[in-house]
């Protein structure tokens, strides 16, 4: 499968699971025989980054040892960010913000809480602190988000992340087809952006998202599978990376 790329994502309960999994691919990775920097993505929405989870500079330090050889894409599911610095430390190559987050209020989130937004100020100061490090910045777009609400947006990002489910924030959720005509319409619109895809990607529907347009899949339980292996998530990697 040539210039699409595979990215492993974990939405960790907590930095023990973080830790597990990141092992895990790390071992799944040798058995492949890859060497090179992949990425893998790391949903932050929020429960991971608060106190009675540990410490998160100390936490951080030992996910800063164990990530050596990969490279991480952080998806900032909500107002996370002002952890910013504490996850630069740690290589962060890529960080995403939701476009649903910019500029709005505080807002109940189910399971979750109250959820605080960015706004516009927020925005433009979280661009300005990653892309000064060189740190890519890519834009979360969420089924509902057009082209016009997001336009004004593009110029500042780096890439765009389309969701394929209706849920954000749960793992295994089902996709949604509405995805892929909507990737349709965006690279008819913007040939030359990367556009990532997040959400219940898996086997029988990746194949019509890279047609669609798609660079780069972004893909959780399709790739961690039932059995909580190495050689599971080895052998789901092959399969991914072997469509064509």
């Amino acid at each position: 499968m040539k210039n699409i790329q595979i990215i492993p994502a974990i939405l960790p309960r907590d930095f023990d699971e973080l830790k597990a999994k990141l092992i895990l691919l790390k071992e799944a990775y040798l058995l492949l025989g890859m060497d090179d920097k992949l990425m893998v993505q790391i949903d932050v929405c929020g429960s991971i980054l608060d106190i009675k989870h540990g410490d998160l500079k100390e936490n951080l330090e030992e996910i800063g040892k164990i990530i050596e050889n990969l490279g991480i894409e952080i998806d900032f599911i909500n107002k996370c960010y002002t952890a910013k610095e504490e996850w630069i430390g740690i290589g962060v190559k890529r960080a995403i913000i939701h476009f649903d987050n910019i500029d709005q209020d505080e807002k109940e989130i189910e399971g979750k809480g109250k959820i605080a937004g960015f706004n516009k100020e927020d925005f433009e100061s979280f661009i300005k602190h990653y892309l000064n490090r060189g740190i890519k910045i890519g834009l979360g777009i969420r089924m509902d988000n057009s082209l016009k609400q997001i336009q004004s947006y593009l110029e500042k990002v780096d890439f765009v992340q389309f969701m394929g489910i209706d849920k954000v924030g749960l793992q295994g959720s089902q996709f949604n087809p509405q995805v892929i005509e909507n990737i349709k319409e965006f690279r008819k619109e913007y040939p030359e952006m990367i556009i990532s895809v997040d959400g219940g990607v898996n086997l029988e529907n990746a194949k019509d998202l890279i047609e669609a347009g798609a660079n780069r899949l972004v893909v959780g339980s399709a790739i961690f599978g039932e059995k909580n292996s190495a050689q599971e998530i080895a052998e789901n990697y092959k399969k991914f990376n072997n469509i064509n």
